[in-house]
């Protein structure tokens, strides 16, 4: 594939602080890729796509085989005049006089709001407005940050499946904190942590590099009964706080059975996942900090 992207020691300063750092770093995106770009909230992700749309200023290099017009866009916050309504907006936006307004509110699922007022529309009402949009025009490249961040589960999974199908030729920026959404999706990881580029490279690749077999979860609920269990302990296992529990990762089966066995003798529940982007990410962000919890001995 043609390379229409590169990003080559950059850096962005705010208000005196450095959020982004990638001196010495180069970053080359290829047409088509489709990258999921994950982090902590202030990790520099939305600082980094900002930088590409020209956006914010930097020092550096981004070099762009890409005008701005081939860009389709959708960030946390779109702004709208909040006195028109959905269909004056769509036949404002759109410029297709071939396409019938009511077949394109069907296809996007906008008919029950064709005619609302914008200032009247929910955050998730206004995200699936956005993208409908952006997608009706094709684009070469798209940027999407939280994309799905104000939908429930259905919605997103709807709005997931529009995204996919529209864009499964154009090359993909996904900011996301929902790493199902990227499983079998996204064909380059970019892990950025404060600032910094901790990985940047093809999902094949950051699965070699951080390999492992699974992770045994435990949710917080049971993990009162864990902090009990001193007696016993697991030995040269990576064990991370996931926020609503405890992810133990197991390097290979051999350490799966262990944890099990440990954990089922303390009556605890748990849940085994194999290795996939979510615990790829987790075992990264470890091994960068090399703050992990003491490893447990048998």
């Amino acid at each position: 594939m043609a390379d229409i992207l590169l990003i080559k020691n950059v850096e962005i300063e705010r208000q005196g602080k450095k959020v982004l750092d990638l001196s010495q770093e180069e970053i080359c995106v290829s047409a088509s890729d489709k990258i999921a770009i994950l982090g902590e909230n202030g990790a520099g992700k939305t600082s980094l796509l900002n930088a590409i749309l020209g956006e914010i200023s930097f020092s550096g290099e981004i070099i762009k085989d890409f005008h701005q017009k081939d860009c389709g866009v959708v960030f946390q916050k779109n702004s709208y005049h909040e006195l028109l309504k959905v269909h004056e907006l769509v036949a404002l936006v759109l410029k297709k006089p071939k396409v019938r307004l009511s077949d394109f509110l069907a296809e996007y699922a906008l008919t029950d709001l064709k005619t609302k007022y914008i200032k009247d529309l929910s955050g998730g009402e206004q995200q699936r407005l956005t993208l409908s949009l952006i997608l009706a025009n094709q684009k070469r490249i798209y940027f999407f940050d939280e994309l799905t961040s104000s939908l429930d589960y259905k919605k997103r999974l709807t709005l997931l499946s529009m995204m996919k199908a529209k864009t499964s030729e154009a090359t993909v920026f996904n900011v996301t904190h929902y790493f199902e959404e990227i499983e079998d999706w996204a064909t380059k990881v970019l892990i950025l942590n404060q600032g910094h580029l901790v990985f940047y490279g093809e999902t094949s690749d950051f699965f070699k590099k951080f390999k492992h077999d699974s992770a045994v979860k435990v949710v917080s609920s049971e993990l009162s009964k864990l902090d009990q269990m001193t007696c016993r302990k697991i030995k040269s296992v990576d064990i991370i706080d996931t926020g609503d529990g405890r992810m133990y990762i197991c390097s290979n089966q051999s350490e799966q059975d262990k944890v099990k066995d440990f954990l089922t003798d303390a009556n605890i529940s748990y849940t085994v996942i194999k290795q996939n982007i979510y615990t790829t990410y987790l075992l990264s962000s470890i091994m960068l900090s090399d703050k992990n919890q003491p490893s447990l001995e048998v």
